[in-house]
């Protein structure tokens, strides 16, 4: 197996695209791309809380992948994410 992706991690590897995370995950439209990349509204910037810095990039890694779910699940069960990590 050669290339590129060969010498990624399975965490590295990126898998999905935000749409589908949030379709595999039940997250509303736009969450996962929030949550993973960050957002701007009304010239507020809103950092990722995933990702270390905001990278554009619509590919979500299977790591990117289980962190969401797990953020999701904790927010299911009542734990506030807003400001996470921060």
């Amino acid at each position: 197996m050669g290339g590129a992706l060969a010498s990624l991690t399975y965490l590295e590897r990126p898998v999905y695209g935000f749409s589908h995370v949030d379709d595999l995950l039940g997250l509303k439209g736009g969450t996962a791309r929030r949550w993973i990349d960050g957002y701007e509204r009304r010239g507020k910037e809103h950092p990722p809380i995933v990702r270390e810095t905001r990278t554009d990039n619509e590919l979500v890694t299977w790591g990117e992948f289980v962190e969401t779910g797990l953020l999701a699940r904790y927010r299911d069960a009542g734990v506030s994410i807003l400001h996470a990590g921060r």
